[in-house]
């Protein structure tokens, strides 16, 4: 049966469920469509008899139209729960994936701070190493305009710090 009457019937109350599968073996019986297994189970339980048949067939005609029915639903019961599922874990890679979109775009945000340290360390440090060395082979004249020298790199280096963490 058409799985677009099978819907139909499905969102129908059941009397008027009832009335519309009536209508639709009434179709059948009008147009000579006959449902091979209902006709043969009827015409089985009329013992051969013809026109006896054709009024058994209705019955057995919507009981299986009732089946066709059950079993419709069931599938789409099944198919809407597969599709739940695989939402739900498609939900699931989606936040796996942002997290981790996060967590590189976390890792992105340190690795210039990284930089920036080691950039201060291989800056300042030999200066400040090169400028200890001056203040011990030279006298004691140097000795202010040098530790002011490293006072400012201090300060500068600092606001580097300050500046880069932000």
């Amino acid at each position: 049966m058409d799985k677009k009457i099978l819907k139909e019937l499905s969102e129908l109350n059941d009397r008027l469920a009832e009335d519309r599968m009536y209508e639709i073996v009434v179709d059948e019986i009008e147009n000579n469509e006959f449902d091979k297994v209902a006709q043969a189970i009827a015409f089985e339980e009329a013992e051969g008899d013809e026109k006896k048949a054709r009024a058994f067939y209705t019955r057995h005609r919507v009981r299986r139209i009732k089946d066709e029915i059950s079993y419709f639903i069931a599938e789409l019961a099944t198919t809407i729960e597969a599709e739940a599922k695989r939402s739900t874990e498609q939900t699931k890679e989606n936040k796996v994936r942002k997290l981790e979109e996060e967590k590189i775009k976390r890792e992105a945000k340190e690795i210039p701070k990284v930089t920036y340290a080691l950039y201060f360390c291989i800056a300042f440090c030999p200066s400040f190493f090169g400028a200890l060395l001056i203040l011990r082979d030279a006298g004691e004249d140097t000795f202010v305009p040098i530790i002011t020298i490293l006072l400012v790199m201090s300060f500068v280096a600092h606001k580097i710090t300050v500046w880069v963490n932000k």
